[in-house]
C-alpha cells in the first residue's frame, strides 16, 4: 500500500478475538508496544505492523487525543480495537477512558455492523465506510472488573454484553479525514517531492475510492475534486436525513471525499424526522433533522483555516524554494475561485430551503406544515451554521410515542412538534430489536453467529 504522511507503524501479535468465517482471521491483532526495544542501536525490522494515523483537529483539539489511539490501518482494512496505539497519548487519563483505553465495546461493534446492513439494504452503502465484519473476545476477569466501574468504552447498563465482551470492527481503509490532512500540514516537509505527494493524496482522498486514478495533483484539479467531494458529501446527509438517521456527533467523523466513517452511535428511525434530543441538563437540547447544517459549518471552517495555512506556508522564509511558494499560492488562487462567495457552500437561503425542501417532501407535509419545516430550517441554520443564540418557534413539542435504539447508555429525551406524526419504520424497529438480542450475548461464538442472522434480517425485509 502507498502509505500517506499521517500514517505510521505500530508493531502488533495475535490476540483472543474470534472471526465469523476464516477471511477475517488474520485480523485477530492487538498492538504490541513490548516489540518497540527502549535502545535499537542495530537497524531491523518489527513485522507485522499496524499503520496508526495521526489527527488534528480545526477545532476542540482535546489534550493529549493525538489521534487513532485504539485503530490502524492493517492488511487494507482500519481495524478499530486493538489496544492503545502511539497515538493514545491520554493513556494515563482517567478522564478520557472512552479514547484512552485502547478498548472497542460490543456495542459501538454492533451499531457500526447493524447500521451498515441497514444502510445498505436501503441502497445508501456508498453514503459511508461500511463496517464489513466484527471479531469478539472475552473479557478477562480483571477487564470485567473495570468495565463494571467505567473504566472504558463499555455500557454494561445499556448492553449487557458489554460486561463479559470486547470486539473489533473492520472498515475498508480507503478513507482520510480532514484532520489527517491538518496535522500533514502543520508537520510539513519543505522537500519538493514530500510537499507533491502531500498533495496528491490530498486530492486522491478527496475522490470517492474507484475514481482516484490518474491524478496529477494540479491546483485546478484539487480544487475541483474539493467541491465536488463537498456536494457529495452535503447530498449524503440529507440522504441520511429522509431516512431518519443521526449520527449524533459529527465532528471528524466525515471522510475528505463526503462519506461517513465513525458508525458508533447512529439514531435510526428509518423515516424523516424533525425534532429535539436532550441527553443532559444543562446542555441545550439539539433539533434533528439537520445535521448537513453542521457539515456546511465544517467545510467552512475547513476553508478558513486552509486558506491560512496556504498563506505562511507559501510565505517568503518558511519555504525557500520559489517553485513550492508558487505552486501554494496557485492552489490557493484555485480554491477561492472555485468557493466563490456564490458557491452553495456560502449560500445561506439556498440552503435552508434545499434541507427544508428535502424533508417536507420526504414527510409529505401540507402547504402550512412546509412553512414551519421552513421556519425550522431558518432557526436550525442560525443555531448550527452561524452560532446564533436563536429560540426555536413554540410548535407544541411532544415526546414521540415510541423507543428508537439508544445511541449510549445516557438517557436521551426525544420531542417532535405536534403538527408531525413521528413513527419508527419497520427496519427501524428490526435495527432497534437487534441491538437488544445482540446486546444479551455473553459467548464470542454465539454473539458472531447471530449477528449473522440479524445481518441477513436486513437483506431479506429489503428484497
Amino acid at each position: 500500500m502507498t502509505v500517506p504522511p499521517w500514517l505510521f507503524p505500530a508493531p502488533v501479535r495475535r490476540s483472543r478475538f474470534v472471526a465469523d468465517s476464516p477471511p477475517w482471521r488474520p485480523y485477530n491483532i492487538e498492538v504490541a508496544p513490548d516489540r518497540v526495544a527502549p535502545f535499537a542501536l542495530a537497524r531491523r525490522s518489527v513485522q507485522p505492523v499496524l499503520f496508526f494515523d495521526y489527527q488534528t483537529q480545526i477545532e476542540n483539539n482535546t489534550p493529549g487525543r493525538l489521534g487513532s489511539g485504539r485503530a490502524g490501518v492493517f492488511r487494507g482494512y482500519y481495524v478499530k480495537g486493538v489496544g492503545r496505539t502511539p497515538a493514545a497519548g491520554n493513556w494515563n487519563d482517567q478522564g478520557d477512558r472512552y479514547h484512552g483505553s485502547g478498548h472497542l465495546s460490543v456495542a459501538s461493534a454492533l451499531r457500526e455492523r447493524l447500521i451498515t446492513a441497514a444502510l445498505q439494504a436501503r441502497g445508501l452503502g456508498d453514503a459511508i465506510v461500511p463496517c464489513e465484519s466484527v471479531l469478539a473476545a472475552r473479557l478477562r476477569p480483571d477487564e470485567q472488573r473495570a468495565a463494571a466501574l467505567g473504566h472504558s468504552s463499555s455500557q454494561p447498563s445499556l448492553t449487557p454484553a458489554d460486561a463479559h465482551l470486547m470486539a473489533l470492527s473492520l472498515k475498508p481503509a480507503d478513507f482520510a479525514r480532514v484532520s489527517n490532512l491538518v496535522w500533514a500540514l502543520d508537520h510539513f516537509s519543505m522537500q519538493p517531492q514530500h510537499m507533491g505527494s502531500l498533495f496528491l493524496d490530498f486530492e486522491r482522498y478527496l475522490n470517492p475510492p474507484g475514481r482516484r486514478e490518474d491524478l496529477g495533483g494540479e491546483p485546478a484539479a484539487i480544487a475541483r475534486s474539493m467541491d465536488r467531494a463537498f456536494r457529495r458529501g452535503l447530498a449524503n446527509f440529507e440522504r441520511f436525513e429522509r431516512v431518519g438517521l443521526f449520527w449524533i456527533y459529527t465532528q471528524n467523523n466525515f471522510t475528505l471525499d463526503g462519506r461517513y466513517v465513525d458508525l458508533e452511535t447512529p439514531m435510526f428511525l428509518g423515516a424523516p424526522f424533525i425534532g429535539f434530543f436532550q441527553q443532559e441538563q444543562p446542555a441545550p437540547p439539539r433539533l434533528l433533522g439537520f445535521e448537513g447544517f453542521g457539515f456546511v459549518w465544517y467545510w467552512r471552517l475547513f476553508l478558513r483555516w486552509l486558506e491560512g495555512k496556504l498563506r505562511y506556508l507559501s510565505s517568503p522564509g518558511v519555504l525557500d524554494m520559489p517553485a513550492l511558494r508558487s505552486f501554494l499560492r496557485e492552489v490557493a488562487r484555485q480554491v477561492r475561485l472555485v468557493f466563490s462567495s456564490s458557491h452553495l457552500l456560502y449560500a445561506d437561503a439556498r440552503l435552508q430551503r434545499q434541507a427544508a425542501s428535502n424533508l417536507s417532501n420526504g414527510l409529505d407535509l401540507g402547504r402550512t406544515a412546509r412553512a414551519r419545516v421552513s421556519e425550522l430550517s431558518r432557526c436550525a441554520f442560525a443555531q448550527i451554521v452561524n452560532g446564533a443564540d436563536v429560540e426555536p418557534p413554540d410548535f407544541g413539542w411532544r415526546e414521540i410515542p415510541f423507543r428508537p435504539a439508544p445511541i449510549s447508555a445516557t438517557p436521551a429525551r426525544i420531542t417532535a412538534p405536534a403538527f408531525l406524526k413521528p413513527a419508527l419504520s419497520a427496519d427501524g424497529e428490526t435495527f432497534a430489536g437487534a441491538l437488544d438480542l445482540l446486546g444479551a450475548e455473553r459467548d464470542p461464538q454465539s454473539l458472531l453467529k447471530a449477528l449473522t442472522s440479524q445481518v441477513r434480517a436486513f437483506t431479506n425485509q429489503a428484497g
